[in-house]
């Protein structure tokens, strides 16, 4: 699977906004593609790769998990099982906030001086997915190898709300 490129280009998303506000709560979480099969279960986002089939050996790729460095390298990480549940607003609310299907934060500051991106006003969000490679020769599946690690950045806008009072 990791020789012929079968594990896919990390695409990673906000929600529920793509530019969130400053103490508004995002989650992380990877874009299915045709290139995946995504299913939300109970256990969290299950991503895999379609299955390849070498001489009688099948193998395959599923994310295990995602860790978000939501103000780059030298900021804080977040973690969640699998390829991290897209949420609501409403879900947001209404979840926990140590949940670990969520990749969850909230920026306390905009990106306004946050250096990344071309006029210096993103975050660089980095975002590192580990894959396990399965390989199957008629008697189950079993993990190949450590996990494969397949990281990108993400510039992330982030603004404040402005208010003017008027006497």
């Amino acid at each position: 699977v990791v020789g012929r490129g079968q594990i896919p280009y990390l695409q990673v998303q906000t929600f529920p906004l793509s530019s969130p506000r400053v103490e508004q709560d995002v989650a992380f979480s990877m874009l299915c593609s045709a290139k995946v099969t995504c299913v939300d279960t109970a256990q969290g986002r299950r991503i895999e790769t379609p299955r390849v089939d070498v001489g009688g050996v099948v193998m395959h790729a599923a994310l295990v998990h995602l860790q978000v460095l939501p103000e780059g390298r030298q900021g804080p990480t977040v973690d969640c099982t699998g390829g991290g549940l897209a949420r609501t607003a409403e879900q947001l609310d209404g979840q926990a906030a140590d949940d670990p299907r969520v990749c969850r934060y909230a920026y306390d500051r905009s990106s306004d001086a946050a250096g990344a991106g071309t006029r210096g006003d993103r975050f660089p969000a980095q975002v590192t997915a580990y894959w396990q490679v399965f390989v199957d020769d008629g008697n189950g599946p079993v993990p190949f190898r450590d996990a494969y690690e397949k990281t990108s950045t993400n510039l992330i806008r982030v603004t404040e709300v402005q208010t003017l009072v008027v006497s």
